[in-house]
């Protein structure tokens, strides 16, 4: 056939994908997000960063490996200089997360979708208050987050992440008990939708014609029965399940179960798609769910998934569009070329991906648009008192999809209404400034070494978490930002003159040198012999060791103090009514035992009890000399306490211990 002129401007994006050894469902979906717009724009930047740094940029994470090595392909994808690459590293990566991919057997790529999203959205995800998720008339945030109230009340907060912002949608669940019909709603994210194909049966009956809109009438109509526990019937019961949608994705993906009972048994159903609208109006009603708005409900076709079963096994073809001349191209591994409209329609899809129809570009997105431009350029001069930032990633969900959601920016703002400090600020880093920027560009790498010799607190020697804003965000003036959060809800406003809060500073600095000193104390006494010794409930011993020692998984952009103390020691749960050892309970599953020393200091840094004594040694004799701490260690945990409450506290004295609290006597574990 020949190429239509559009074809030939340019040569950027039709790049084929080698396959290394049945990879194709891998290039199959690299494929499809390289050619999502957003994503293309996102990842390009971020490989920019990565390419400015004069070092080896390559992070040391497996999953921020994956973002390095995606961004990297879709830079050389789009560069219009490769008729077809290998993305060797990628795989290899992603084989070492998960290696049940490795191998020639039947592999599917909607498995390797949902895992690739996950690993994605891991890196990108920042924490945020649930009121930002896509609700309809929400006023301005303006409240302020202290993260360990985050960590505390997690249940109020959920991850966000331009991920996540492009695939995830919601369903409204109609949970009806088939014993005391008591009907119960609730609301369920989804990243994609599994639509099953019938081949016989009544269900197989209501599909004489078989087309995408019935499978979805069937998806959300059909009625599940799964156990669930009824509130009413206090018990486990079978209950009826049926579906409708609250809000939708900008990117839809509608996976057909075509092997849903063995692999090498392929439903061969013809089905017709739309290409060019797909109607969900009728499949959206509201019912208790009234705070979500749902305006766009027309998709368009982005790109589908083809299989094909030949002698030499499995393989998987790729349809796009492409958004620059809108015209179809079929990427069959290393292989591309265009494809009429017509031909696509007579394709057996195995995943569709729709993405949402939005109006054309307004006059707001334009002006916006040419403003940043003559900003970045130096043209336009802006008062850094007059001006605000957008997070850029909101920004090109603004220009790319049709619903670019709220702009999320309290996760930047700490509890006292200034710029919250990276990491690195509290801590600065003992390597070159270009290291920190790999780290920064989306989430901290908590194995780098941090330098213990900044000891001054009254002042912020560094500007990573400014640098951070500046590289992930754009200027625009203050006017533009406090329109578009009206407009689009959100907040609070990022003015362009924010100042790095001195006071997390000298809190996380505070709140590492505590648990240094107490890291210390314990190693002090921790394997002494004592003839008394306690035992302390076993979960609050794990919080107390995530607290103290596993909070890199923590130590991120939105937590800079890490995990929170355990709080008081919580004994009780250990005893019956009769105040006694529940029968049942064993050393190391449900308390763990530990010396006098070690339950003075608990005791005193976190409060709680009962104290719950073992007297193997009958050690409450006359003559018996409880063990004492030094006067030097008082004086270590008066100052871990300063070091957490900002303000002193009298201890009282160790002696006449058995007076402050009561003991319960255990003789036998």
């Amino acid at each position: 056939m020949s190429y239509p002129k559009s074809h030939w401007k340019s040569s950027k994006g039709k790049c084929g994908l080698i396959n290394i050894g049945n990879t194709s469902f891998i290039n199959s979906i690299l494929q499809i997000f390289s050619n999502i717009p957003i994503f293309r724009k996102v990842f390009k930047k971020i490989y920019k960063v990565y390419s400015n740094l004069n070092t080896d940029a390559v992070p040391s994470s497996l999953n921020k490996k994956v973002t390095y090595y995606f961004s990297k392909l879709v830079d050389q994808i789009w560069q219009g200089q490769h008729r077809a690459l290998k993305p060797l590293e990628l795989v290899q990566v992603f084989y070492q997360i998960e290696k049940r991919f490795k191998g020639y057997g039947f592999k599917d790529p909607y498995d390797f979708f949902k895992q690739f999203v996950n690993i994605l959205h891991d890196d990108f995800k920042y924490i945020s208050s649930k009121a930002y998720d896509m609700k309809r008339n929400t006023p301005v945030c303006k409240s302020f987050l202290e993260e360990w109230d985050i960590i505390n009340n997690i249940k109020n907060y959920t991850d966000y992440s331009i991920i996540s912002s492009s695939f995830k949608g919601k369903l409204c669940a109609r949970v009806k008990c088939t014993q005391c019909n008591q009907i119960y709603w609730c609301e369920e994210d989804f990243m994609g939708i599994s639509l099953d194909i019938p081949q016989k049966g009544f269900l197989y009956k209501k599909v004489q014609n078989p087309q995408i809109h019935k499978y979805l009438f069937l998806f959300l109509k059909n009625k599940q029965t799964i156990s669930f526990y009824c509130e009413q019937c206090k018990d486990q019961v079978i209950i009826e399940k049926t579906y409708t949608f609250l809000t939708l994705p900008n990117i839809l993906c509608i996976h057909l179960q075509r092997f849903k009972e063995k692999a090498f048994q392929k439903n061969k159903t013809v089905i017709e798609f739309p290409i060019n609208q797909l109607e969900f109006s009728h499949f959206i009603k509201v019912y208790i769910f009234n705070s979500y708005d749902q305006k766009l409900t027309q998709f368009e076709l982005l790109g589908l998934i083809e299989h094909e079963q030949s002698q030499g096994g499995d393989h998987y073809s790729t349809i796009v569009r492409n958004n620059k001349n809108g015209l179809f191209y079929k990427y069959m591994d290393d292989n591309v070329k265009v494809i009429d409209q017509n031909l696509v329609q007579e394709c057996e899809p195995y995943i569709l991906f729709y993405k949402l129809k939005h109006e054309s570009e307004n006059a707001l997105i334009r002006n916006l648009h040419s403003q940043i431009k003559l900003i970045k350029s130096g043209e336009m001069n802006l008062n850094i008192n007059k001006s605000a930032f957008l997070p850029c990633y909101w920004y090109e969900k603004l220009v790319n999809m049709a619903n670019p959601g709220m702009i999320i920016t309290q996760h930047l703002i700490c509890c006292h209404g200034k710029l919250k400090p990276d990491f690195f600020d509290c801590f600065p880093p003992k390597q070159n400034k270009n290291s920190v920027i790999i780290a920064d560009s989306s989430t901290m790498d908590p194995s780098i070494l941090v330098d213990m010799s900044i000891n001054n607190d009254n002042q912020c020697d560094t500007n990573y978490a400014i640098e951070f804003l500046n590289n992930q965000s754009v200027t625009v003036p203050v006017e533009i930002a406090n329109y578009l959060i009206e407009q689009y809800g959100g907040g609070p406003l990022l003015e362009g003159n924010q100042e790095i809060c001195i006071k997390c500073i000298k809190l996380a600095r505070s709140i590492k040198k505590r648990r240094k000193l107490e890291r210390e104390l314990i190693a002090k006494y921790d394997k002494k012999f004592t003839e008394e010794t306690y035992i302390i409930n076993e979960v609050w011993m794990t919080k107390w060791k995530e607290y103290l020692y596993s909070n890199k998984k923590f130590l991120k952009r939105n937590f800079i103090k890490g995990l929170p103390p355990p709080g008081q020691i919580q004994n009780k749960t250990l005893l019956n009514a009769q105040n006694e050892l529940k029968q049942g309970m064993k050393k190391n599953v449900n308390f763990i035992i530990v010396n006098d020393y070690i339950w003075q200091i608990f005791r005193n840094l976190y409060g709680g009890g009962p104290a719950l004594v073992i007297n193997d040694y009958n050690s409450r004799k006359k003559n018996y000399i409880k063990p004492q701490l030094t006067k030097q260690d008082i004086e270590i945990i008066q100052e871990i306490i300063i070091k957490t409450d900002g303000k002193q506290k009298v201890l009282k004295s160790f002696k006449n211990k058995n007076k402050l609290f009561k003991y319960q006597k255990i003789t036998k574990c």
